[in-house]
């Protein structure tokens, strides 16, 4: 019974995950890498491992952002913008002009190195103690696919920042803007300060 819950529950994520809430960028083509956490102990069909935080497993994706620790060190809001076979590609300091991503810096992430994503539990301006997950918990694979490896961008109701990114968090996906190097969380046209540490 627990186990078809879990099931629907997942079912109705994925549909409302594809109804326009975190998008995935469809007219990318070509292979791509994504990076899967799956709860060891758990088998779970691929259709129910989403670039969304769930229990039982999730996926890391291109072109979104999220806090990672990375042999206990802390990398808060990065953007992941290439994932291959063994190495992961991130920035710390991208940012947007004119609607177009910036990426001025690059961090090489080797698929050997120990990764852990930080998990923020924050739902409409109420923030809860932020969690880890790593390979303790899950298991983490490099998984090579022809499709839904990488997010649009999260589109704003504002004109000097019309583009977001996805931001990794333990609830649903939040949009988050870099602004003079501070990022920050925005809903329509309403700005609330991360910190990056």
């Amino acid at each position: 019974m627990k186990n078809s819950i879990s099931i629907f529950s997942s079912l109705l994520l994925l549909t409302f995950f594809f109804q326009g809430y975190g998008q995935i960028d469809e007219s990318y083509k070509g292979s791509c890498y994504k990076i899967k956490f799956i709860k060891k102990g758990i088998d779970v069909p691929d259709s129910l491992i989403l670039p969304v935080y769930q229990k039982h497993g999730f996926e890391i994706v291109e072109n979104a952002v999220y806090d990672l620790i990375v042999d206990g060190k802390k990398k808060f809001q990065s953007l992941i913008f290439n994932i291959d076979s063994n190495i992961i590609s991130i920035s710390q300091n991208w940012y947007f002009i004119d609607g177009e991503s910036m990426i001025p810096d690059t961090t090489l992430i080797h698929k050997d190195q120990k990764l852990k994503i930080r998990l923020l539990w924050i739902d409409q301006g109420v923030g809860g103690i932020p969690s880890k997950v790593g390979s303790k918990d899950y298991n983490i694979n490099y998984v090579k696919d022809n499709k839904y490896c990488k997010m649009e961008y999260a589109k704003v109701d504002d004109s000097d920042l019309p583009n977001a990114f996805y931001y990794f968090t333990g609830y649903p996906l939040k949009k988050i803007v870099m602004k003079n190097g501070k990022p920050f969380f925005v809903d329509k046209t309403t700005y609330m300060k991360v910190r990056r540490k």
